[in-house]
């Protein structure tokens, strides 16, 4: 009985020993899987080396963080901009472009006006909006302290959330635009057509 225990311990001692060197051998040999995070199934999970799929993935993220920066960045333009023309912040600005996001919904999908026909009248109703509201309102707090004015605008932002709940709801809307859906595709880039456009 006991040599039959240890011939046994010497053939799983043999059978360890050969399964590991056939793994470290098919690890040395293993080739990477593409378009996953791990070798093939011949070799144990480890990390690929970066590829054409992963750059035009970066592009992608770039090319859409650029978008959302462009935003952003029209938006803090707009600050300067009445800062520098009034000496005033206006918290309203951006309730004030929500308001004219509300007319050119109304103008393409309630009216059936053309993309760019709607577009133009938000930008006007949008501009005639915010000099009555300057000429009628803001004026009258020159030479107030800013804090007054932040609060004052801060009000009115207040009121035009309100007034367009009460006009067009509180549900988030949408309309299709020339660029909706599209995309243009660079080699394995792929780009959305409307992302594109907010940079350009």
């Amino acid at each position: 009985g006991h040599d039959v225990v240890t011939d046994i311990g010497r053939v799983n001692h043999f059978v360890v020993r050969e399964y590991k060197a056939a793994a470290l051998t098919a690890w040395r040999n293993a080739t990477y899987c593409r378009g996953q995070r791990s070798r093939c199934q011949d070799g144990p999970l480890l990390g690929r080396p970066p590829s054409v799929e992963d750059a035009a993935r970066l592009l992608q993220l770039v090319v859409n963080g650029a978008a959302a920066g462009c935003i952003y960045g029209l938006i803090a333009l707009g600050f300067v901009l009445i800062y520098k023309a009034t000496e005033m912040v206006n918290f309203a600005q951006g309730d004030i472009m929500m308001l004219g996001g509300f007319v050119a919904y109304s103008a393409v999908a309630h009216w059936g006006l053309n993309y760019w026909v709607g577009g133009l009248i938000a930008i006007a109703a949008t501009a005639m909006f915010g000099y009555a509201l300057d000429a009628i309102v803001l004026r009258r707090v020159i030479g107030q302290p800013q804090f007054a004015v932040v609060m004052l605008t801060l009000g009115l932002g207040f009121i035009f959330r309100a007034g367009a709940g009460i006009t067009w709801g509180y549900d988030s809307v949408g309309f299709d635009t020339p660029f909706t859906n599209k995309t243009v595709v660079v080699g394995r880039l792929i780009l959305g057509a409307d992302n594109l456009s907010i940079i350009v």
